[in-house]
């Protein structure tokens, strides 16, 4: 009875583990996915491209690190949040890029277009507020800084809410590209300013959310250790653009497009130095995670890229707006298959043979049967 309750504490891990993966290659492939459909969608050499372009690379940047800290940590939430910001931003950035051009540069060539603006910068706006303010209300062991602090969660999920709808229903376009275009999905004119309120109190539940996190980061900071510190001044230090940016966007008119990717970009990579290089969690099975996915992730845009390539050379002159979705959808097909021949593989690099003890001592007792004599099977042992 007891060796029977024991398989079933370790099968639990395990499924946990293979549901956890599954969840984490599934938001990486989705996030990359429409990273990469949103500059197909633009012509190469505008601003409007520089900005798409920076912004996909911000998008998938932010989906390798949750995907990275997801694997090492599954019950951390900070990886869960990085990747449905990446997820939620590269859906968002793929719509808002396929709307417009069947709306304003070729209309009527892709189904769909106008809902596809309608919805697609309001998930961009959620995707980035998550990314920006949810991510540093848990950091860095992913809980709260207190039972007192409940509040802050309902309020960055208000935000978010409330961003969201107000964008998705303003019955005026949120882009100057889309200039006189009316969303299909915004609300008549007389109850318009329901969508402006919206959009006004999830700004003001956002910039409440905002102060929220930083005091609750300087909570972390009073009761932390050295390690602790370094970790929140790591974050401190990428928190700042995007805090600066905030603020001149809410003084002025706006900001240039590329610069919200530009300011997105040191988050990130900030939150994998202190997860991963100070010591919050084994440095060794965070490094098995890091290759792991490093991999794979090299892997399926190398098939997404062959993909494309293909399809690109098959229907020259014409804009294939299929190739990206069928490209990530085979690259999603083959990640499952892959992942056990690259985690082999990843494992033996990283921890050598001690995860197979019993091909380890197979092969001892081959080397011990072609010993000779007693000097060779000493040998043979050794080795």
């Amino acid at each position: 009875m007891v060796h029977h309750v024991a398989m079933e504490s370790a099968a639990r891990p395990l499924a946990a583990g293979r549901f956890s993966a599954a969840a984490a290659g599934s938001a990486v492939v989705v996030a990359l996915s429409g990273a990469a459909v949103a500059p197909a969608y633009d012509r190469a050499g505008t601003a409007v491209f520089a900005g798409t372009l920076s912004f996909a690379f911000a998008v998938g940047a932010v989906a390798v690190v949750g995907a990275v800290i997801t694997l090492a940590v599954p019950g951390n939430r900070v990886g869960w949040l990085l990747l449905t910001a990446a997820a939620v931003m590269g859906v968002g950035a793929a719509l808002t890029e396929a709307g417009v051009h069947g709306v304003v540069t070729a209309p009527g060539s892709v189904p769909g277009a106008a809902y596809m603006a309608a919805t697609g910068p309001g998930l961009q706006a959620a995707g980035m507020l998550i990314a920006v303010v949810a991510v540093p209300v848990v950091f860095p062991d992913g809980g709260l800084p207190g039972p007192r602090w409940r509040w802050l969660a309902w309020c960055t999920a208000a935000a978010v809410s409330c961003l969201f709808l107000g964008n998705v229903l303003s019955p005026h376009a949120q882009q100057a590209r889309l200039a006189r275009w009316h969303s299909p999905l915004g609300l008549p004119g007389r109850y318009g300013f329901i969508a402006n309120g919206l959009s006004s109190v999830g700004v003001l539940l956002a910039a409440t959310a905002a102060a929220g996190a930083v005091a609750g980061l300087i909570t972390r900071w009073r009761r932390g250790g050295p390690l602790v510190r370094q970790q929140l001044l790591l974050l401190a230090l990428a928190a700042c653009p995007p805090a600066v940016v905030f603020v001149v966007i809410i003084l002025s008119s706006g900001v240039p497009g590329w610069l919200f990717g530009v300011i997105l970009l040191p988050l990130p990579v900030a939150i994998a130095v202190a997860i991963l290089s100070r010591g919050l969690y084994d440095l060794r099975r965070a490094a098995h995670r890091s290759v792991l996915w490093l991999t794979m992730s090299g892997t399926v845009v190398g098939v997404y890229a062959v993909v494309v390539i293909a399809t690109a050379a098959l229907t020259p002159g014409q804009h294939a707006w299929w190739a990206p979705a069928l490209a990530a959808a085979v690259a999603a097909l083959l990640l499952i298959p892959l992942r056990e021949t690259l985690q082999r593989g990843v494992t033996r690099v990283v921890y050598g043979r001690w995860h197979e003890p019993y091909e380890v001592l197979a092969s001892l007792g081959e080397r011990l049967e072609a010993a000779a004599d007693v000097d060779g099977l000493v040998e043979a042992a050794v080795a």
